[in-house]
């Protein structure tokens, strides 16, 4: 029979065991609600011009937020944008001389922003190695590049549509609602 001790010593293990499965619920690796009621509204500008150097050019999908590319060492990010012939364009850092990246990009034909409830499962529809021309009034399914959480490889997907697009600035406005939860292709947020 086990000693009083030895007792105590199991209970506090189960104790810490069930402690830990209920604070496990609030990260990110499982299904968790959404906090993000209202899309984000995010202005990048373009990274092809020398007078926006020092401005937020690509978008880091895993924390949601712009990002200036020339910040240094250690900045990530899964999309910059650029311009080719007159188009403003979303581009995949994959795309990008030594950058290793899964982030892509893939144009939904047939849907709007609020009617867009899943991001495609199949990895061919997302563009990773070039760019996307921005349209007003399109919606884009994103995947951003593959990070590691508690051990556990993870992208995180969303859907944005540009809600306004200067080609002649080479500027660009999205808005953009991103899942929390780690492959999670469910692009609708949970109560």
């Amino acid at each position: 029979m086990p000693s009083s001790e030895a007792l105590r010593i199991q209970k506090l293990t189960a104790i810490l065991a069930v402690a830990l499965f209920a604070a496990g619920c609030d990260d990110d690796l499982g299904p968790g609600a959404w906090d993000q009621s209202r899309p984000d509204t995010i202005q990048l500008f373009s990274l092809t011009r020398a007078e926006y150097q020092g401005l937020p050019a690509a978008l880091d999908l895993v924390n949601r937020a712009a990002v200036v590319v020339e910040s240094g060492v250690g900045v990530t990010w899964d999309f910059a944008v650029t311009e080719s012939n007159g188009q403003v364009l979303l581009t995949p850092a994959g795309t990008f001389q030594g950058v290793e990246s899964v982030a892509g990009i893939a144009r939904i034909e047939g849907e709007t922003f609020e009617s867009l409830t899943r991001a495609p499962s199949d990895t061919a529809v997302y563009r990773r190695r070039e760019g996307v021309a921005m349209e007003v009034g399109r919606v884009y399914a994103v995947r951003s590049r593959r990070y590691s959480l508690y051990g556990q490889g993870c992208v995180r997907f969303g859907k944005l549509s540009p809600i306004a697009v200067d080609k002649d600035a080479g500027v660009l406005w999205v808005e953009l609602l991103r899942n929390p939860n780690c492959n999670d292709r469910s692009l609708v947020p949970s109560d």
